[in-house]
């Protein structure tokens, strides 16, 4: 949840294939996906991922201002 400033992230569906294999210490992988779609989060705003979604956070929108965020994550069993 963005709480101040704006980010641009964006989110694929259907996986091509793997770029680098997923690494579970570091929690990050990446993947080459059919499609790609842009998603602008400002003040308030949210989205949620589910595992095995692919997904690209941190993206610069284009205003220079400052970014907070809350990211939760939970533990699937």
């Amino acid at each position: 949840m963005l709480v101040e400033g704006h980010e641009y992230s964006s989110y694929g569906s259907r996986i091509k294939d793997e770029a680098v294999a997923f690494d579970e210490a570091s929690d990050i992988g990446f993947v080459h996906c059919h499609e790609k779609y842009p998603l602008l989060l400002g003040h308030h705003n949210f989205a949620i991922f589910f595992p095995g979604e692919p997904h690209q956070p941190n993206g610069y929108a284009g205003m220079e201002e400052k970014v907070r965020k809350y990211l939760f994550k939970i533990l699937i069993d």
